[in-house]
């Protein structure tokens, strides 16, 4: 029995394996822009966790990345830095909820895009899901914070009204102080979409004076976001 005949089909087949194993990981490397890897994983989530990291292939150019919370009002502000983009979460989140986070167009500098990227997770009520610069940024905020936890509109929301839920969060800002921002959700019903725009301004001047009844309030220190959802 030739044994070194035997051998070579296993050898070319092995081979064969070794290069397009090699081809496929230059053509992912190097021809497309993919996310590799996030932090924490999607089952590591801790409530308390200040921070998604989403890792790609490339460097992310500053074309601005759009995000979708579901609503929910997690996410405080959205920023990048080489090839991650870090999302910055200023609510604790609930333990066991379900959160569903999309990032839309991001861009690479030599004109890649990751047209949608959703990162679905349920927190624990675990600390040892935290890593040393999870903490680090928790303690951070925590000495930040001062002041600002006094803000009007950060105690007095969340306000309901008929139709409407005013929230607030606070934001990350480059001095590092952060700052608050406002977040409204309005619900429409079926009758209101006969009137649509006319409806959304009614319930945007509700909005507006709710909030001048806080004591503290001034319109232009302040960025309102509204989200309008349809039935």
């Amino acid at each position: 029995m030739n044994i070194a005949a035997n051998k070579k089909p296993i050898i070319i087949v092995a081979a064969l394996v070794v290069i397009a194993l090699v081809g496929y990981l230059v053509y992912f490397n190097f021809f497309t822009f993919n996310v590799k890897s996030t932090s924490p994983n999607s089952n590591s989530v801790s409530a308390k966790a200040p921070v998604l990291r989403i890792v790609t292939n490339r460097t992310i150019s500053d074309k601005k990345i759009e995000i979708d919370d579901g609503s929910t009002g997690i996410v405080a502000s959205v920023e990048h830095n080489d090839t991650t983009v870090v999302v910055n979460l200023y609510q604790k989140l609930e333990v066991d909820k379900k959160y569903t986070v999309t990032l839309k167009n991001i861009t690479s500098t030599d004109g890649y895009t990751i047209p949608s990227y959703t990162y679905t997770f349920t927190p624990k009520d675990n600390d040892a899901y935290l890593s040393t610069e999870d903490n680090a940024i928790i303690l951070n905020r925590q000495n930040q914070k001062g002041a600002i936890l006094s803000d009007p509109v950060l105690n007095a929301t969340p306000i309901e009204g008929e139709a409407f839920v005013i929230k607030s969060s606070l934001d990350a800002t480059p001095n590092g102080k952060g700052a608050v921002s406002i977040r409204v959700y309005i619900y429409l019903n079926r009758d209101d979409m006969a009137n649509y725009d006319s409806a959304v301004e009614k319930y945007k001047a509700q909005v507006a004076a709710e909030l001048s009844k806080i004591k503290g309030y001034s319109a232009d220190k302040y960025k309102i976001t509204y989200t309008v959802q349809t039935p």
